[in-house]
């Protein structure tokens, strides 16, 4: 390995750097990942007692490494910290840290919503005001709602990334945008001359030939479910990896994902079939300086083994500059590591559908199938009913077919509780808002048999399927057949009204009829 020391340019708030203060430099480090903010770090030696003062006056300065006549930069952004390292030498070792501009979004930290909003239009949202332009705005997935409440800026948008198989650098101003397949560039590498070293892995632990993604929009209780065959990336050496060899068909779903169209089902499961194709196949490899050299860039690999070379798409690179190394950069195609905010519980509830009610030992319990757990049947399970207890409570149970909440206790599918039903699309049983207020309790069977509770007309009424009916409001009280005959009570008189012929009878009893005059009027 020959690596030569190149000419280097640090400017720091537009100051170029004196040539007696690089010369005391005793390494450059710059680290660049895929979705975080490039480090960077110079560890110097203090000349003269004047640079330890300076260099904690510079935090919160620009800095700006060019190497050469290098176009690309090695490193923009801004110092974070200063350290001061003592020992028995009297002069300490100065490490001078800096972060690129993403890290502020580090320190964002709100609490808001997000409507109908792409990873595109988040990531120009939220580096607008950094003045960081985002290089490209191709088509993604919409999430309808996103809810930010425990993530940073970063966290925020980097997670969506993943989810969506996308990843960000930011070069200077620029934010990058790729997935997985990365981007061209010029960059060859060849094995021998600026390639020094190289690893190759070739891993069938992640070996895949399909993802199915499945899951509710819990909004309107619709599933979703896709599936995804064809990888955006492949390597010759990819067609050493058989599925059938480890008696596995290759297939993986991911179950109760929470996706509000199929779009986003869609692009779940080509994501994560992105992310284990990427990882069978890995380059981790020391190179020949190169700022050119930066995540999500593609790179042309020469020089090893015909099956393992080819185009690989960088996601990690670390660049250093010493004396005794010159200037090599470490190059690393492993897919990157999203760190959640916080951790994640695992699945807590899911949406099913009543597949049985007819519970063998007449306890009220129901089965359920779970379309995104692959169609399987629960055991028979406990229904939440208002007031339920030993003969009493509230008995109004999901029918076959009902969409239905379930909540998993201790965490595990195998013990649901059903807490209730869940609408979804399917119409309702009445309309019960009047004004923006809830003015009716309803209470509906199938069969339409319905007992309602109006307090806009502050009434209460029985219905039957065929038209029966039982009313009580402040005016009357009233019982009505179908056909017409009811009976009516009011303030003022009691009504019997028929349709059909009327008979009063009392068979070996007598009837009296009391009042203080007695009509009998003839009605055609």
């Amino acid at each position: 390995m020959h690596a030569t020391v190149p000419q280097i340019t640090i400017e720091i708030d537009g100051s170029v750097l004196a040539a007696s203060v690089i010369q005391t430099i005793h390494e450059i480090r710059v680290r660049q990942i895929l979705s975080a903010p490039s480090q960077c770090e110079i560890l110097l030696q203090e000349a003269h007692e004047n640079i330890s003062t300076e260099a904690l006056s510079k935090i919160g300065a620009a800095i700006h490494i060019k190497i050469g006549y290098q176009e690309q930069s090695l490193f923009y952004g801004q110092i974070t910290a200063v350290e001061q390292h003592y020992s028995a030498s009297i002069r300490p070792l100065i490490n001078i840290r800096a972060y690129d501009l993403l890290h502020r979004l580090r320190k964002r930290q709100p609490v808001r919503t997000y409507v109908k909003v792409g990873f595109y239009q988040l990531a120009q949202e939220l580096t607008h005001d950094l003045g960081i332009t985002v290089s490209s705005a191709e088509s993604a997935p919409v999430t309808p709602r996103l809810v930010q409440f425990r993530q940073s800026d970063l966290e925020l948008l980097s997670e969506l990334g993943r989810d969506y198989g996308l990843y960000f650098f930011l070069d200077k101003h620029d934010l990058r945008i790729t997935g997985l397949d990365g981007f061209e560039t010029s960059a060859h590498l060849t094995l021998g001359k600026n390639l020094f070293e190289a690893r190759f892995s070739v891993n069938a632990d992640t070996t895949t030939q399909s993802v199915s993604a499945t899951g509710w929009n819990l909004q309107c209780t619709v599933s979703h479910a896709k599936n995804a065959q064809t990888p955006n990336t492949k390597l010759p050496v990819h067609e050493f990896l058989d599925t059938t060899r480890f008696d596995t068909d290759g297939k993986r779903t991911i179950v109760d994902y929470n996706c509000e169209n199929e779009d986003l089902a869609e692009t779940a499961a080509q994501s994560e079939l992105d992310r284990r194709t990427a990882q069978q196949v890995t380059l981790w490899g020391i190179a020949e300086g190169d700022p050119n050299l930066i995540p999500g860039g593609a790179v042309q690999v020469s020089g090893a083994s015909s099956s393992l070379e080819g185009r690989y798409v960088l996601t990690e690179i670390y660049h250093s500059i010493s004396p005794d190394k010159g200037f090599i950069s470490e190059i690393n195609t492993a897919v990157p590591t999203i760190i959640p905010a916080q951790k994640k519980a695992s699945t807590n509830a899911t949406v099913g559908i009543v597949s049985q009610v007819n519970d063998p030992d007449n306890l009220g319990r129901i089965k359920v199938s779970l379309p995104t757990y692959n169609d399987i049947e629960t055991d028979w399970l406990e229904v939440l009913i208002p007031g339920a207890g030993a003969g009493k409570g509230q008995l109004i149970l999901p029918d076959v077919g009902d969409n239905v909440l379930l909540l998993f206790v201790n965490e595990k599918p195998a013990q649901p509780i059903v807490l209730g039903g869940l609408y979804g699309e399917n119409p309702l049983p009445g309309s019960v808002i009047d004004q923006g207020a809830v003015k009716q309790f309803v209470t509906q069977t199938a069969g339409k048999q319905r007992f309602l509770l109006d307090d806009t007309e502050n009434a209460i009424r029985i219905e039957t399927q065929n038209g029966h009916a039982i009313s009580l409001t402040p005016a009357e009280i009233g019982i009505t057949r179908h056909n017409g005959s009811s009976v009516t009570l009011t303030d003022e008189r009691m009504t019997i009204h028929s349709e059909t012929d009327l008979e009063i009878e009392a068979p070996g009893n007598k009837i009296t009829i009391r009042g203080k005059r007695i009509d009998f009027e003839e009605a055609s």
